[in-house]
């Protein structure tokens, strides 16, 4: 099962089973730079990943603060990272399991939850036949234990 995170713009599009996995939207910074907070992200460069909602995220959390943003569109998580660690950018925003795997001596994850991503299984919205079988099995794999619920 990939990675999938459900929200009400995918859900027009897409039929999606209950929520398999839970994560934050987070952010890479470097250590030396003491952004320490997503407020000290102010006029800084973010990268995001393309297919993510980490933009849109960012976008309305930065309205809600009274801070200003600028992103760079990078088409995988290892570019962004390799953005950060080679100073093009002074963050990367993606889910927190994904900026672990992004992780060395010398990159810190923010603190903060900026957002809560729920994963689920997607399917063609006109094959409810096929969500409602893999809910299912969602569901007995939660019951069971196989997955956490």
């Amino acid at each position: 099962i990939a990675g999938f995170s459900i929200d009400d713009e995918r859900a027009i599009i897409y039929n999606f089973t209950q929520p398999y996995y839970t994560d934050y939207t987070g952010g890479l910074v470097r250590k030396k730079d003491g952004i320490n907070k997503f407020a000290d992200l102010h006029n800084k460069t973010i990268a995001v990943t393309l297919g993510t909602n980490s933009k849109y995220v960012l976008e309305q959390l930065a309205f809600n603060s009274g801070i200003s943003l600028k992103f760079k569109d990078y088409t995988n998580s290892e570019e962004a990272g390799n953005m950060l660690v080679s100073n093009a950018v002074q963050a990367v925003c993606d889910d927190k399991v994904t900026l672990n795997s992004l992780l060395n001596d010398t990159l810190t994850i923010l603190p903060e939850d900026l957002a809560v991503q729920q994963y689920g299984v997607a399917t063609r919205l006109d094959n409810v036949e096929l969500a409602d079988y893999v809910d299912d099995i969602i569901a007995d794999m939660k019951a069971d234990g196989t997955i956490a619920g």
